[in-house]
C-alpha cells in the first residue's frame, strides 16, 4: 500500500492510499512491476484539472541499497492523471 499525506484547508493532515496512482504512474515510465520510481514532486493543477508528477529515481529492476544510488529519474513530467478535484 502506498500513503499519501495530504494537508486540508482546515490545517489537519489526512492519510490517503494512492496504490492505483503509483501504479499509473509506474505505467507511464514504462516501469514493470518488479520496478520502481521515487517522484521528486506532485502537483495539482486545478486550472487543468490535472495532477504533474515529477520522478527523481526510476529502475526497471527491483529496489537494492547499494544500486539505488546510481539511479537517477529522467526529468520526466507525467501529465494526464485527470480528476474533477484532488483527493479530499
Amino acid at each position: 500500500m502506498i500513503i499519501v499525506s495530504a494537508p486540508t484547508p482546515g490545517y489537519t493532515v489526512t492519510s490517503k492510499d494512492w496504490s492505483h496512482v503509483y501504479r499509473r504512474i509506474r505505467e507511464a515510465c514504462g516501469i514493470g512491476d518488479a520496478g520502481y520510481v521515487v517522484r521528486e514532486a506532485a502537483e495539482w493543477q486545478p486550472y487543468r484539472e490535472r495532477w504533474s508528477f515529477f520522478p527523481r529515481k526510476t529502475s526497471t529492476e527491483p529496489f537494492h541499497e547499494r544500486t539505488d544510488g546510481r539511479e537517477k529519474g529522467n526529468n520526466l513530467l507525467i501529465e494526464g492523471i485527470r480528476s474533477s478535484k484532488p483527493p479530499a
